[in-house]
């Protein structure tokens, strides 16, 4: 995953709102502490999703994306990857969630859940400087 384009980005408060893409799937999320504007990194470290919830098995079998109305907030659709560790991907895009997910949802299936934000973690706050 990497940063397609950053939406917004404030020297003075350090804060920036980037949309990150696998190639396939764009999702908008808050980036703090931002030091540069560069679109050029990839997302190693991770996206955290805060305020998950309603998190229920899947009808579907694929990955889904729906923006909600409020600024960061999503449903979503993702495979479980470490059900334990609270870990989903959308295609390509590693989530960690703050929620447990179900125990009788097991890695490799797909749940439905909504959430309020989607945070990027960098290892130095940058977006700028990474190769992919």
């Amino acid at each position: 995953m990497f940063v397609k384009k950053v939406l917004f980005f404030d020297k003075n408060s350090r804060e920036a709102e980037v949309l990150v893409s696998d190639g396939k799937y764009d999702l908008m999320c808050y980036l703090f502490p931002a030091e540069s504007a560069s679109v050029s990194i990839c997302c190693d470290v991770g996206i955290f999703g805060v305020l998950c919830g309603e998190i229920v098995r899947s009808d579907r079998t694929s990955f889904f994306v729906r923006k909600m109305p409020q600024y960061f907030s999503y449903f979503l659709t993702a495979q479980v990857i470490e059900s334990e560790k609270k870990v989903v991907r959308i295609g390509n895009i590693i989530i960690n969630i703050d929620s447990p997910i179900p125990k009788d949802i097991i890695n490799g299936e797909y749940i439905d859940f909504d959430l309020m934000n989607l945070e990027l973690n960098t290892a130095d706050g940058h977006i700028g400087e990474n190769t992919r």
